[in-house]
């Protein structure tokens, strides 16, 4: 899910999912909150517990429990995933 929406941050995914990757910086007066300096994404509220586990909702949240580092959208896809893999296994 984490390179999925790396793919959607970084304009190589289709559209109607880069759609529902939304970086808290780019909404209207949220642009000085700390959350906005560090990549993090919006992530929409479900009404059900079915709605919960959609990509629209898992995607955003899965990306911000990452550690900062990871964060980074200066990283190639090839560092990214390097780097993910080598926090998945630390955990």
């Amino acid at each position: 899910m984490a390179v999925l929406v790396w793919k959607c941050l970084h304009g190589v995914a289709p559209h109607y999912l880069a759609n529902l990757c939304v970086p808290v910086a780019s909404e209207e007066g949220r642009q000085c909150l700390h959350s906005a300096a560090s990549g993090v994404l919006m992530v929409p509220r479900a009404r059900t517990s079915i709605g919960q586990r959609s990509v629209a909702i898992q995607g955003p949240a899965t990306w911000n429990s990452l550690p900062v580092l990871l964060l980074s959208l200066d990283m190639t896809l090839r560092v990214f995933r390097h780097e993910l893999k080598t926090h998945l296994f630390q955990c």
